[in-house]
Protein backbone atom coordinates (compact mmCIF):
# COMPACT_ATOMS: atom_id res chain seq x y z
CA UNK A 1 0.00 0.00 0.00
CA UNK A 2 2.75 2.48 0.95
CA UNK A 3 4.60 1.76 -2.32
CA UNK A 4 1.22 2.60 -4.48
CA UNK A 5 0.95 6.03 -2.19
CA UNK A 6 4.38 7.08 -3.68
CA UNK A 7 3.32 6.15 -6.97
CA UNK A 8 0.23 8.12 -7.07
CA UNK A 9 2.47 11.05 -5.70
CA UNK A 10 5.18 10.61 -8.44
CA UNK A 11 2.48 10.69 -10.95
CA UNK A 12 0.89 13.21 -9.75
CA UNK A 13 3.81 15.62 -9.06
CA UNK A 14 4.42 14.54 -13.33
CA UNK A 15 1.60 15.87 -13.99
CA UNK A 16 1.97 18.97 -12.01
CA UNK A 17 5.31 19.63 -13.67
CA UNK A 18 4.58 18.72 -17.28
CA UNK A 19 1.42 21.08 -16.60
CA UNK A 20 3.99 24.00 -15.27
CA UNK A 21 6.61 23.12 -18.48
CA UNK A 22 3.20 23.65 -20.70
CA UNK A 23 2.19 26.95 -18.77
CA UNK A 24 5.28 28.58 -19.12
CA UNK A 25 5.61 27.70 -22.77
CA UNK A 26 2.61 29.36 -23.48
CA UNK A 27 3.60 32.19 -21.64
CA UNK A 28 6.84 32.34 -23.38
CA UNK A 29 4.54 32.36 -26.98
CA UNK A 30 2.47 35.19 -25.50
CA UNK A 31 5.46 37.04 -24.30
CA UNK A 32 7.26 36.79 -27.59
CA UNK A 33 3.77 37.73 -29.68
CA UNK A 34 3.69 40.86 -27.67
CA UNK A 35 7.34 41.63 -28.51
CA UNK A 36 6.85 41.43 -32.08
CA UNK A 37 3.30 42.89 -32.09
CA UNK A 38 3.02 45.32 -29.92
CA UNK A 39 3.98 48.50 -31.15
CA UNK A 40 6.61 49.85 -28.88
CA UNK A 41 6.08 52.96 -26.10
CA UNK A 42 8.43 54.81 -27.11
CA UNK A 43 9.20 55.54 -30.69
CA UNK A 44 12.49 53.75 -32.24
CA UNK A 45 15.09 55.86 -33.66
CA UNK A 46 15.53 55.63 -37.30
CA UNK A 47 17.36 57.40 -39.95
CA UNK A 48 16.65 58.66 -43.66
CA UNK A 49 18.57 59.99 -45.79
CA UNK A 50 16.81 62.49 -48.68
CA UNK A 51 17.21 61.99 -52.06
CA UNK A 52 19.39 64.82 -53.81
CA UNK A 53 17.38 67.66 -54.41
CA UNK A 54 14.45 67.38 -52.14
CA UNK A 55 13.94 70.74 -50.39
CA UNK A 56 14.29 71.87 -46.83
CA UNK A 57 10.21 72.45 -47.32
CA UNK A 58 9.61 69.65 -49.29
CA UNK A 59 11.23 67.45 -46.15
CA UNK A 60 9.13 69.28 -43.50
CA UNK A 61 6.25 68.17 -45.53
CA UNK A 62 7.31 64.74 -45.55
CA UNK A 63 8.53 64.31 -42.27
CA UNK A 64 4.69 65.91 -40.88
CA UNK A 65 3.57 62.90 -43.05
CA UNK A 66 5.80 60.33 -41.79
CA UNK A 67 5.54 61.14 -38.19
CA UNK A 68 9.01 61.85 -38.43
CA UNK A 69 9.56 63.80 -34.52
CA UNK A 70 13.04 65.42 -33.27
CA UNK A 71 14.73 65.38 -36.36
CA UNK A 72 18.49 65.97 -36.42
CA UNK A 73 20.88 66.00 -38.88
CA UNK A 74 23.89 63.63 -39.68
CA UNK A 75 25.42 63.90 -42.95
CA UNK A 76 24.71 65.18 -46.24
CA UNK A 77 20.97 64.35 -47.09
CA UNK A 78 20.54 62.04 -44.02
CA UNK A 79 18.88 62.60 -40.87
CA UNK A 80 18.13 60.68 -37.39
CA UNK A 81 14.09 60.95 -36.33
CA UNK A 82 12.10 59.58 -34.02
CA UNK A 83 9.48 57.49 -36.14
CA UNK A 84 5.80 58.60 -34.05
CA UNK A 85 4.12 55.09 -36.36
CA UNK A 86 6.39 52.82 -36.76
CA UNK A 87 3.24 50.56 -37.83
CA UNK A 88 4.13 48.40 -41.12
CA UNK A 89 1.92 50.04 -43.04
CA UNK A 90 3.72 53.40 -42.45
CA UNK A 91 7.36 52.01 -42.50
CA UNK A 92 6.60 50.62 -46.00
CA UNK A 93 5.24 53.65 -47.04
CA UNK A 94 8.31 55.42 -46.21
CA UNK A 95 10.91 53.12 -47.11
CA UNK A 96 8.82 53.43 -50.67
CA UNK A 97 8.33 57.05 -51.34
CA UNK A 98 10.60 58.17 -53.92
CA UNK A 99 12.39 61.33 -52.04
CA UNK A 100 13.73 58.07 -49.61
CA UNK A 101 17.28 57.32 -50.99
CA UNK A 102 18.05 54.95 -48.01
CA UNK A 103 17.21 54.13 -44.13
CA UNK A 104 18.69 52.95 -41.47
CA UNK A 105 16.83 51.42 -38.34
CA UNK A 106 14.71 49.83 -40.78
CA UNK A 107 14.72 45.85 -41.90
CA UNK A 108 13.44 47.35 -45.75
CA UNK A 109 13.01 43.97 -47.04
CA UNK A 110 10.38 43.23 -44.06
CA UNK A 111 8.98 46.92 -44.15
CA UNK A 112 8.98 46.96 -40.57
CA UNK A 113 11.47 48.80 -37.84
CA UNK A 114 14.61 46.65 -37.26
CA UNK A 115 14.24 44.88 -33.62
CA UNK A 116 17.85 46.70 -32.87
CA UNK A 117 16.99 50.05 -33.51
CA UNK A 118 17.74 52.47 -31.14
CA UNK A 119 14.93 54.27 -28.41
CA UNK A 120 13.91 57.72 -29.46
CA UNK A 121 12.89 59.91 -26.45
CA UNK A 122 8.96 60.55 -28.13
CA UNK A 123 6.46 58.71 -26.32
CA UNK A 124 3.88 57.26 -28.26
CA UNK A 125 0.24 56.52 -27.06
CA UNK A 126 0.39 52.75 -27.48
CA UNK A 127 -1.74 51.16 -24.49
CA UNK A 128 -0.96 48.79 -22.33
CA UNK A 129 0.99 46.02 -24.37
CA UNK A 130 3.53 48.66 -25.60
CA UNK A 131 3.98 49.98 -22.23
CA UNK A 132 4.60 46.35 -21.53
CA UNK A 133 7.10 45.30 -24.49
CA UNK A 134 9.16 48.06 -23.38
CA UNK A 135 9.44 47.36 -20.04
CA UNK A 136 11.96 45.23 -17.96
CA UNK A 137 9.23 43.78 -16.29
CA UNK A 138 8.87 41.76 -19.78
CA UNK A 139 12.22 40.76 -19.68
CA UNK A 140 11.55 39.65 -16.18
CA UNK A 141 8.99 37.43 -16.98
CA UNK A 142 10.61 36.14 -20.33
CA UNK A 143 13.45 35.20 -18.14
CA UNK A 144 11.55 34.25 -14.94
CA UNK A 145 9.23 31.41 -17.86
CA UNK A 146 12.22 30.04 -19.48
CA UNK A 147 14.15 29.39 -16.36
CA UNK A 148 10.90 27.69 -15.25
CA UNK A 149 10.60 25.81 -18.50
CA UNK A 150 14.10 24.90 -18.18
CA UNK A 151 14.06 23.20 -14.31
CA UNK A 152 10.33 21.31 -15.49
CA UNK A 153 11.84 19.78 -18.57
CA UNK A 154 15.15 18.93 -16.87
CA UNK A 155 12.81 17.30 -13.84
CA UNK A 156 10.73 15.50 -15.98
CA UNK A 157 14.02 14.08 -17.74
CA UNK A 158 15.61 12.77 -14.39
CA UNK A 159 12.42 11.74 -12.96
CA UNK A 160 11.62 9.76 -16.30
CA UNK A 161 15.26 8.27 -15.78
CA UNK A 162 14.27 7.79 -12.05
CA UNK A 163 11.68 5.61 -12.76
CA UNK A 164 12.94 3.70 -14.98
CA UNK A 165 15.42 2.53 -13.06
CA UNK A 166 13.30 1.59 -10.67
CA UNK A 167 11.31 -0.45 -12.58
CA UNK A 168 13.65 -2.29 -14.54
CA UNK A 169 14.32 -5.88 -12.97
CA UNK A 170 17.05 -6.66 -11.91
CA UNK A 171 19.27 -9.47 -13.05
Amino acid sequence: MAGETNVDASDRDRRLIRGLAAATLLALVGLALVRVFALPAIAPRVNVRWAVGVSAGARAELEEQFRLFVGERREGTTWAYDLGDPSPSAVGALIRHPAVEDTSGVHRRLGIVAFDAPRGTTRLNGGVLSALRDSPVLEWLTLFCTAALLTSTMWLAVASRVARQVTRPRT
